[in-house]
């Protein structure tokens, strides 16, 4: 009696015990796509980084640019502007 459930009991065992092995073979090559995944998301996320401090650069030379045509423009006298426009004016 005892042969007859030793036999499936262990075979029943090694059967799980595979079972598992090959589970956590799985799970662990996932772990490593997951990681070379992330990996690369960072690389791009590093070059993106780049790219936007590049962008900032760019729109602060434009800001600087845009505030000293401003500030020529107010300090111009608009009637000095005009007067080679409007008739009658002093040319």
């Amino acid at each position: 009696m005892s042969n007859k459930i030793l036999y499936p009991a262990a075979l029943i065992g090694m059967l799980a015990f595979l079972f598992l092995i090959k589970l956590m073979y799985d799970m662990s090559v996932q772990m490593t796509r997951m990681t070379d995944q992330v990996v690369t998301m960072n690389s791009h996320m590093a070059r993106m980084g780049e790219d936007m401090r590049g962008m900032r650069v760019s729109v602060d030379r434009m800001s600087m640019a845009f505030q000293k045509g401003s500030q020529q423009m107010e300090q111009m006298n608009p009637m000095d502007m005009m007067q080679g426009v409007v008739p009658g004016g002093r040319r």
